[in-house]
């Protein structure tokens, strides 16, 4: 193949290309296949969705500027190893790797400053024991035995951390005892975990392993109390405040489900803050799908809400607002507030911008 030392990124995004044989094969596999004899000098950025052969063409002596890797769903190789000119890797493990091999062997450590990492993601870890001295970014998905893992690592530049439980370990368990070794990190990223409301601990533990957290965003309804601390006495909560105290903003995404037990929970945190002298925190809440499910509900308790917060309230901006028979302009959405709402609401009906029709999502 010709050129291949102008070589500057190589994607791979489609899994399978038809049968062989009677057999679908891989794309990756057969553009593995096809490059695996040549080497590339310049070759900065690789990214693979699926593949099985073992890719020659990324070792050191071949691939020696390699600076992003993105691997999903392949095999762990005894022989595999990486430039330490790697700044920044996506990982996607399958479930054979050997017990008694860390995942991490082949992955330079010294120049990372983004790690991602999903997967059986098992092997020794000792505690304390792999240094990432330039590490920025932090993203665990559905990671298997995550505990050993943020054990395992010195990270004292971390600032960004993204975490999406798994059906593995509580988050009361996974995050207790980490002393202080993230508390430089002030964005914290949570999604997924349909268990996490049935962590009563969870939100406590967290708090005390990111304490210096400034900016948080929330991608799932059950997030919400994972991140709202509360002390139990006799089967009854009390909000807890002494911690998140450099909390500034608050984004909830995906709230699609929230229900009203979800909202009276943060809407009791955020009024307990503003009695314990906290500056107002800037609350952001983005309803995705069919808007007037979710405007009306969070609608209810958004009066309330701003005199503990300051709120912003954006409805989906992928078509025109139709609310109670108005037809509004495509521009609402994109960062509309509810007063702005009712504010461009007011002026459509003075000018007479009213639609025929019944609007089935309003007289729901």
């Amino acid at each position: 193949m010709r050129f291949a030392h102008r070589w500057r990124s190589l994607r791979v995004t489609n899994v399978y290309i038809g049968s062989l044989a009677g057999r679908e094969e891989l794309l990756g596999d057969y553009v593995v296949k096809k490059i695996n004899h040549l080497n590339f000098p310049l070759l900065r950025c690789v990214v693979i969705s699926e593949f099985r052969i073992f890719p020659r063409f990324l070792l050191p002596a071949h691939s020696p500027a390699l600076e992003h890797l993105q691997l999903r769903k392949h095999p762990a190789w005894p022989d595999f190893s990486l430039a330490h000119t790697l700044k920044t890797l996506h990982l996607d493990f399958g479930q054979d790797l050997p017990q008694n091999r860390s995942f991490l062997n082949p992955v330079p450590t010294q120049a990372l400053t983004t790690l991602s990492l999903s997967g059986e993601v098992g092997g020794r870890l000792e505690p304390q024991s792999i240094h990432f001295p330039y590490l920025n970014k932090l993203a665990v998905f559905d990671v298997n035995a995550i505990r050993r893992f943020l054990v395992a690592i010195i990270a004292p530049n971390l600032e960004r951390f993204i975490y999406s439980a798994g059906d593995g370990e509580l988050p009361s368990v996974v995050f207790a005892g980490l002393g202080s070794k993230f508390s430089n990190v002030h964005h914290l990223s949570l999604s997924g975990g349909s268990f996490l409301d049935r962590d009563r601990n969870g939100a406590v533990y967290l708090s005390r392993a990111f304490p210096g957290v400034q900016h948080m965003e929330v991608r799932h309804r059950h997030n919400l109390r994972l991140i709202i601390p509360r002390r139990w006495h006799r089967h009854r909560s009390v909000y807890r405040v002494d911690v998140w105290k450099q909390l500034d903003t608050l984004t909830l995404r995906n709230m699609v489900h929230a229900k009203p037990e979800d909202l009276k929970c943060l809407l009791g945190w955020t009024m307990r803050r503003k009695r314990t002298s906290f500056d107002p925190l800037h609350l952001t809440i983005y309803c995705p799908g069919k808007p007037y499910d979710d405007a009306r509900l969070f609608e209810r308790y958004f009066d309330v809400m701003k005199e503990s917060c300051i709120t912003v309230l954006h409805s989906p901006a992928a078509r025109p607002i139709v609310y109670a028979g108005l037809d509004l302009p495509p521009t609402v959405g994109i960062s509309t507030s509810v007063p702005e709402l009712k504010q461009v609401i007011a002026t459509a009906v003075e000018t007479g911008n009213v639609i025929s029709g019944r609007d089935e999502w309003f007289e729901s």
